[in-house]
């Protein structure tokens, strides 16, 4: 009962899109304009999911989609002149940047002699485990450099492989598979909207979190789909006692999008050869290949990244 108030007295808040977390866009990207959607809100996957599987609760963005107006804009998206003022925030600040294209061109050219489609993510894996390969992305290791927020040794997640099409596209396995077997698509469970547990820090030290870091490995854009608030500003829309019960904030993701189905999810479009910076330990989010017709290939990794432009 004391939940059920607690929502009702804040669901006008949360019904429209709240300033939160930060958007920065660098300067050199291509098409500024169209980069950002808004949704509808948030529904059940199992309402709109079709044939798919996705787990218990789990929440995915409720189309259509909009761009934002002026206002929502600048509620997102932080200008170069408050960037630079504010300084790059780790917990709450996604990043959009450019990897040249000489710098991904060895990768590439590996990866254009793979037949993506019919490999599966171990066989691929193996593939880029060759000597020639992994010099291929030696190149990359060596730019991202400048991404540091500081000097540290950042962890290679991997090279992940999903299929075009997918409103939300990050899964696990209905039951764990022998090393090396083929996974059967059947046996997939999506996730839907959700919050990475990589450090399985309380609540209050989230925001200090490693950030991750994806590159755009594939021929089409791809979406970062987030919802524009940290874990903290979640637990203030919840009741205490909910937050209490909880204190590494693993389901409040899944209780704010419970309690407020009205708030919109942002979709971030990252283009071929881009890689976004986002706080995933720290807010809602998932990944979209919906509108794409070949394999969505990324390079993902772990560490303590930020725009070099905006660092204090």
């Amino acid at each position: 009962m004391v939940t059920e108030q607690y929502s009702e007295l804040n669901s006008d808040q949360y019904s429209a899109l709240r300033k939160g977390v930060q958007l920065i866009l660098s300067p050199d990207l291509e098409g500024q304009t169209q980069r950002i959607w808004i949704s509808s809100g948030l529904t059940p996957a199992a309402t709109m999911s079709g044939h798919r599987s996705y787990a218990l609760n789990a929440f995915i963005p409720q189309p259509p989609w909009r761009l934002p107006n002026s206002a929502e804009y600048q509620l997102l998206c932080a200008d170069n002149s408050q960037a630079n003022l504010l300084g790059w925030q780790l917990g709450s600040s996604i990043g959009v940047c450019r990897i040249p294209d000489p710098v991904l061109t060895p990768l590439i050219t590996v990866l254009e002699k793979l037949e993506l489609a019919t490999l599966s993510r171990q066989h691929f894996l193996e593939r880029l485990r060759s000597p020639e390969n992994k010099q291929a992305i030696l190149p990359i290791s060596q730019f991202l450099h400048r991404y540091f927020l500081f000097p540290h040794q950042p962890k290679l997640l991997g090279f992940y492989l999903k299929q075009p099409g997918l409103e939300t596209s990050t899964a696990t396995l209905a039951q764990l598979r022998p090393s090396g077997q083929a996974i059967d698509p059947d046996q997939v469970v999506y996730v839907g909207m959700h919050l990475d547990s990589w450090e399985v820090a309380p609540i209050e030290r989230r925001h200090r979190s490693r950030n991750r870091l994806c590159i755009n490995l594939g021929r089409e854009d791809r979406f970062f789909l987030f919802i524009n608030l940290t874990l903290k500003d979640l637990s203030d829309a919840l009741d205490p006692l909910e937050v209490k019960n909880d204190p590494n904030g693993v389901r409040l993701g899944e209780l704010f999008m419970q309690r407020y189905p009205s708030y919109p999810v942002v979709k971030l479009k990252v283009a071929p050869g881009e890689a976004y910076i986002a706080p995933t330990d720290n807010l809602i989010h998932d990944a979209s290949s919906i509108d794409k017709q070949q394999i969505d290939l990324t390079m993902t990794l772990l560490g303590y990244f930020g725009l070099p432009f905006v660092m204090n």
